[in-house]
């Protein structure tokens, strides 16, 4: 049941992360070596195949990596179930700035860009997003909280209707009584074109 929990808490906050449509195709280790139009870092990435569209995003795995303050959001209901839809650019679009409205507590707005880099698509945020939650009314805890989150990934085009994404969500800073110092969430997660 725990288990459970975490899984749909991290949904939630990987909405915040796919919202940035963090992804990683693989390493910079050059093991690609006859990749035609496809990313060096992983043989089954084909760029050019990303096709302009809004796409819907389910988590296929998860580390959570910090403790239970996610998993508590989700028990408030804080924190929506997936699937999550976001619109992306096509490979001839490239880069390209994308705003995404995150399904969490306040409805922040993020604004990245994304573009080849390295024969990765890479999404970049450049500012810590600051995530305000109201909390529920119960001893020992503060009646709201701010998380600080930067995110950071690639994306992995694996047909034209296809993208495989691995994001990683950062807390940098302690979110008291939460966590004690900086955590990171790494989440994988499959769009399909809509």
């Amino acid at each position: 049941m725990r288990n459970l929990m975490r899984s749909e808490w991290l949904q939630g906050l990987l909405v915040l992360v796919l919202a940035l449509m963090v992804a990683q195709c693989g390493s910079d280790d050059g093991a690609c070596t006859d990749c035609g139009d496809r990313g060096p870092s992983e043989p089954q990435c084909v760029n050019t195949d990303l096709t302009a569209g809004l796409y819907s995003f389910r988590i296929v795995d998860q580390v959570e990596g910090c403790g239970d303050l996610f998993s508590l959001l989700d028990r408030f209901g804080l924190i929506p179930s997936g699937p999550y839809a976001f619109t992306l650019p096509g490979y001839d679009n490239l880069p390209q700035s994308v705003m995404v409205t995150l399904p969490l507590p306040g409805s922040p707005q993020v604004t990245g860009r994304l573009d080849e880099v390295s024969g990765d698509i890479v999404l970049t945020v450049d500012v810590t997003t600051q995530v305000p939650v109201d909390l529920p009314p119960l001893p020992g805890l503060p009646d709201s909280i701010i998380i600080p989150v930067n995110l950071a990934g690639t994306l992995c085009p694996i047909s034209e209707d296809t993208v495989d994404a691995e994001l990683a969500i950062t807390l940098p800073q302690a979110v008291p009584p939460f966590t004690s110092g900086g955590c990171t969430i790494e989440a994988k997660l499959r769009g399909t074109r809509q």
